[in-house]
C-alpha cells in the first residue's frame, strides 16, 4: 500500500532525525559549558564531601542549602576524576540522561502502548529534545532537567489512567506521592508545581 509505505519512509526519516539531534545532544553535554551554577555548589559539595569523608556536611556552606537528591550523585564523577574539567563533563552527561534521555523513554512507553504509529513518537521526542530556546539549559551539571522529569512523571501518572495501569487504588496514591517527594527532594523550588497536582488529587 502507498500509504503505509509512506509512513515507513516518514518513521524512518523522523528516526534518523532523532538519532541525530540525540547524538548532538550527548556531543555538547561533552563539551565545556559555562555556567555559574555548577561550579558554585553543584560540584563543589561533593568535592568537600569527598574530602572530609562524608564526616561533614559542611553547613557552613550556605550556598549548597539550595541543592538536593540529585546532587549526592555527582559525587560519581568527583570521586572518580577529582575536581577537574572531566568530572564537570561527565555530570553535564548525567544531567542530560536523567532529564531529556529519561524524558524521551517515557514518551516512548506512553506512545508505543496507546497510539503505536512510531512517527508521533518520535516526533514528539524531537520536540522535547528541542523545547528550550536555549539548547544547554537542561546540560549544565544541575538538577532542573530532573525536576522537569519528576513533575511531568507524577503529572502523567494522575492524569493517564492507562499508564503503570497495575498500580491502582492506595498504592497508587503513594507512588504519586513519592514522584512529588521525589521532585521537591532534588529541589525545593520544585514544591511550587507539586503543590497545584498534590490540590488536584485532593
Amino acid at each position: 500500500m502507498p500509504t503505509s509505505k509512506n509512513n515507513q519512509t516518514i518513521e524512518k526519516f523522523l528516526l534518523g532525525l532523532l538519532a541525530l539531534i540525540f547524538s548532538i545532544k550527548v556531543l555538547e553535554a561533552l563539551c565545556m559549558l559555562p555556567h555559574g551554577d555548577p561550579l558554585y555548589y553543584h560540584l563543589v559539595g561533593p568535592k568537600l564531601w569527598l574530602e572530609t569523608s562524608f564526616s561533614q556536611m559542611h553547613h557552613e556552606f550556605i550556598p549548597f542549602k539550595q541543592a538536593g537528591y540529585f546532587d549526592y550523585l555527582y559525587i560519581i564523577p568527583v570521586w572518580i576524576f577529582g575536581a577537574t574539567l572531566k568530572a564537570q563533563l561527565m555530570g553535564q552527561l548525567m544531567h542530560m540522561i536523567f532529564s531529556l534521555g529519561a524524558g524521551c523513554l517515557l514518551i516512548k512507553t506512553i506512545f508505543d502502548s496507546e497510539i503505536g504509529e512510531k512517527k508521533w513518537t518520535y516526533l514528539t521526542c524531537i520536540a522535547l529534545l528541542t523545547i528550550n530556546k536555549s539548547s544547554d539549559f537542561f546540560l549544565y551539571a544541575k538538577n532542573d532537567g530532573v525536576v522537569a522529569f519528576l513533575i511531568l512523571l507524577t503529572a502523567i501518572t494522575i492524569w493517564h489512567p492507562t499508564f503503570l495501569a497495575r498500580v491502582t487504588g492506595l498504592k497508587r496514591s503513594a507512588l504519586i506521592g513519592l514522584f512529588m517527594g521525589l521532585a521537591v527532594g532534588v529541589k525545593l523550588s520544585a514544591a511550587f508545581f507539586a503543590a497545584p497536582l498534590f490540590l488536584f488529587m485532593t
